[in-house]
């Protein structure tokens, strides 16, 4: 039951996309009883964090290169090659679960490994103590940005290389901490 129900949750969100996902669209669409969606999951939430979570390819859960910038280059790494080979349309869902229910990506974030799709607290704390960034440096920089631009780029078939994500954390994401992150 699980598998149809994951296949169903990922099959509305690549065409219908986030905001309209309903456990009663997935009881329809799986053909599971609503009940049975209520008692095993809860809500919606939990329900794309275990389908998108099986579906990710998962990094280690805390990355620590010893540095900001190397972190931050990994975990899009981690990213852009969790996502590859999916639909531009699931790809789209995700952009779209991210920016209207944090909750979600927080909640993948660590479902099975990490899949870069949020920079882990402890990255920061860690910034914080090497002073990198300011102590009170709370920026959603990596999450407002990493995530869309690789997507978009995967969406419009161009290259997510190495090259790339370097330049993207050096020239857009740091800028958004405060203080010394290069």
């Amino acid at each position: 039951m699980p598998h149809r129900v994951h296949e169903a949750c990922i099959d509305h969100l690549s065409e219908q996309g986030y905001a309209t996902l309903t456990l009663d669209a997935l009881a329809e669409r799986s053909r599971t009883p609503l009940s049975v969606l209520v008692e095993r999951w809860g809500d919606r939430q939990a329900v794309v964090v275990e389908a998108v979570g099986a579906l990710l390819k998962a990094g280690p859960a805390d990355l620590d290169t010893g540095a900001l910038k190397t972190d931050l280059i990994q975990q899009a790494t981690t990213f852009a090659r969790s996502i590859a080979g999916h639909s531009a349309q699931l790809l789209g869902a995700l952009i779209e679960v991210e920016r209207i229910d944090p909750v979600v990506c927080e909640r993948l974030a660590t479902y099975g490994g990490h899949h870069g799709l949020a920079l882990p607290s402890a990255s920061l704390d860690r910034a914080r103590a090497r002073r990198e960034i300011a102590p009170d440096s709370a920026t959603r920089g990596y999450e407002d940005i990493i995530p869309q631009v690789i997507v978009a780029r995967r969406v419009s078939h161009q290259d997510v290389d190495a090259a790339f994500i370097e330049e993207l954390v050096d020239s857009v994401v740091l800028p958004t901490f405060r203080y010394g992150a290069r």
